[in-house]
C-alpha cells in the first residue's frame, strides 16, 4: 500500500469522539514546578484556587518561586479569591517576603482574613511597607481578635502590635492595650 492511500485509510477510519481527559492539577503542578522561576503564572494561580487544598498550597508557594508581574498578580488573586487558608497563607508571606508596595491593598484586605496566621502575615507586611491605611487596619484586627479569641492565645495579635510598633503608632498600641 502506498503512503497515499495509508493516509486515506486513516482519514476514513472511525475516530473516538470523546476527548481526552484533561490532566489531573496534581500532574500540571508538578510539571509547573519541574519548570522553577520559569513557570506559568497564571497556571499556578488558577491551581492555587482550585478544589484540591493540597495542590493549591503547593501552587501558591511554586508561584512564590515565578518572576515578573504575572507572579504579583497571581499571588494578590490567591490571598484575595483562594477558598483555602493554607494557599493564602502561602502567597501571603511571598508578598511580605517582597514587600512591594502595590500589593498594599491586599495586605489591607488579609488583616481581616478568616485564618490568623493570614492576619498575622499580613501584619508583617502592613509593619514592613507601611501603607495608608495600615494603622487603623492593625487596630482593628488587635480589637476584632480580642473580641473573639475570649483568652485564647492568637498569632495575629503579636503581630499587630509589632506591626504597630514599627509604624511608630504608640497611641494606637496604648488604645488596643486597655
Amino acid at each position: 500500500m502506498g503512503l497515499l492511500a495509508a493516509f486515506a485509510v486513516l482519514a476514513l477510519a472511525p475516530q473516538d469522539p470523546t476527548p481526552s481527559p484533561a490532566p489531573r492539577p496534581a500532574t500540571v503542578l508538578a510539571a509547573q514546578e519541574e519548570r522553577g522561576e520559569a513557570a506559568d503564572a497564571g497556571v499556578l494561580a488558577q491551581l492555587a484556587q482550585g478544589d484540591d487544598e493540597a495542590v493549591a498550597a503547593r501552587a501558591a508557594w511554586a508561584l512564590g518561586r515565578t518572576k515578573g508581574g504575572a507572579a504579583l498578580d497571581g499571588l494578590q488573586a490567591v490571598v484575595q479569591r483562594s477558598r483555602h487558608a493554607e494557599a493564602r497563607l502561602q502567597a501571603m508571606h511571598v508578598l511580605a517576603e517582597r514587600a512591594q508596595p502595590e500589593a498594599s491593598p491586599t495586605a489591607l484586605a488579609a488583616a481581616t482574613d478568616a485564618d490568623a496566621r493570614v492576619r498575622a502575615t499580613a501584619a508583617r507586611f502592613l509593619g514592613a511597607v507601611k501603607p495608608s491605611g495600615a494603622i487603623q487596619a492593625l487596630t482593628a484586627m488587635v480589637e476584632r481578635t480580642a473580641q473573639q479569641a475570649n483568652g485564647a492565645p492568637s498569632p495575629d495579635v503579636p503581630a499587630a502590635l509589632l506591626a504597630l510598633r514599627a509604624l511608630a503608632a504608640g497611641e494606637q498600641l496604648l488604645q488596643v492595650a486597655r
